[in-house]
């Protein structure tokens, strides 16, 4: 999961941005600790609130939520991340 905002456009398509592993035992995530492998891309999922994820991406007029859901967001993890994040379950 990403951890800072960043805004992407034509001119800049690409920025670099801190991340946390994610850990939730409802969608089985247990690696708290994720390596660095330039080889491996990794896309939006979904978005977190009040720690808990929203993987529906079902607002079209949210430029975000459009882009994430056609798959147009892509990342690679360039260092090691070893902070996490872990999820509650819905209420």
């Amino acid at each position: 999961m990403t951890t800072d905002a960043v805004t992407l456009s034509h001119a800049r398509p690409c920025a670099t941005v801190g991340a946390t592993a994610v850990l939730s035992a409802d969608w089985t995530w247990t690696m708290d600790t994720i390596p660095a492998r330039p080889d491996m891309y990794f896309q939006a999922y979904g978005t977190v609130h009040d720690d808990q994820l929203d993987p529906t991406f079902n607002n079209d007029t949210d430029p975000f939520q459009w882009v994430a859901a056609h798959g147009g967001l892509n990342a690679i993890v360039t260092q090691t991340i070893d902070q996490s994040l872990t999820l509650r379950s819905p209420d």
